[in-house]
């Protein structure tokens, strides 16, 4: 029986493009014959289930690729696919639990590691492992390196050495890994989803302002404070590299004034508010709030085959 140290669990919808990546490095480093990933790997007229079910069983370590909708993907019928106990993902990691294979999530397109209330009871055991952070280029080589370093050693201890060691050591470096705990601080997606509402209320507020009175003191003041909480934003944004959130801030710290320029001040406030009230539900959208999941159906359909075996990614 031939074994396959290294299973890789990912959403095609959710991150096939950066799983191919993920993928294609492993291959270069340990192999394609340690490496599972898609149905490509499972023979003709086989139970996919009993199939995955036997990889898993000799696996040693388990890799969880998360992205921004892993969590919120829902089936053509608008429900939760990890609700779903046939869900292939939800079965793949319940199974590596079960075994007591070491997990590891790897967090990729800024997505944040899920708490154990958003997660069902067989999956909350994931909440406690600790996750890498796999970021886009030029980081993207670096965080890989690490990765591979950590898997290395692991492997070379029989697969539950490494791993299992960070998951009760939090001051581990072993993979450069994040808690759940320390997710938050260091994406820091609580604070810009705080200022990405902060900025619609005083948008909404700054138009209020201009309606109702034509005092400048008041106005100036209006205009100021979204100003202040989008230059916060474009921080925060630029630290975690996403443009959408830089875009966000920059509209709110700077429009208003260039566009006094061209239009009187009411259009130009008017035409700022529209803009950071889109820009705000795309980015409240990417953080996956849950009020605007509405918001991704046209963008991001769930396909009837999603919850299929996964076919293998190509290099993006």
């Amino acid at each position: 029986m031939s074994v396959t140290p290294i299973f890789i669990s990912y959403r095609r919808a959710d991150s096939a493009d950066v799983t191919g990546r993920i993928y294609d490095r492993l291959c270069e480093h340990f192999g394609k014959e340690s490496m599972f990933i898609d149905v490509d790997d499972i023979p003709l007229g086989v139970d996919f289930r009993a199939h995955l079910d036997e990889k898993l069983r000799d696996c040693h370590a388990f890799l969880a690729v998360i992205g921004r909708t892993w969590l919120s993907a829902k089936d053509e019928h608008g429900r939760l696919r990890l609700e779903d106990p046939k869900d292939v993902v939800r079965i793949e990691i319940e199974s590596a639990l079960t075994r007591k294979i070491p997990v590891i999530p790897l967090l990729v397109h800024g997505a944040q590691m899920p708490s154990e209330d958003h997660l069902p009871k067989s999956l909350r055991g994931l909440a406690n492992r600790n996750a890498i952070l796999i970021r886009p280029d030029p980081d993207f080589r670096n965080d890989m390196d690490r990765l591979i370093g950590s898997l290395g050693q692991s492997l070379r201890r029989g697969g539950r050495g490494v791993v299992a060691n960070a998951a009760t050591d939090p001051a581990s470096p072993s993979l450069g890994v994040i808690t759940p705990q320390r997710t938050a601080g260091r994406n820091y997606s609580g604070a810009v989803q705080t200022m990405s509402f902060l900025l619609v209320l005083a948008e909404l507020i700054q138009v209020a302002v201009f309606l109702v009175t034509e005092t400048d003191d008041i106005r100036f003041v209006s205009v100021i404070a979204p100003n202040l909480v989008g230059v916060g934003l474009i921080v925060a944004g630029s630290m975690r590299r996403n443009i959408e959130e830089i875009i966000l801030g920059a509209t709110a710290a700077a429009a208003p004034w260039l566009l006094r320029f061209l239009v009187s001040p009411f259009p130009a406030i008017v035409s700022t508010a529209v803009a950071v009230l889109v820009l705000a539900v795309l980015v409240l959208r990417n953080l996956g709030w849950p009020k605007l999941t509405w918001f991704n159906r046209g963008r991001n359909r769930p396909s009837a085959d999603d919850n299929l075996p996964k076919r293998a990614p190509s290099e993006p």
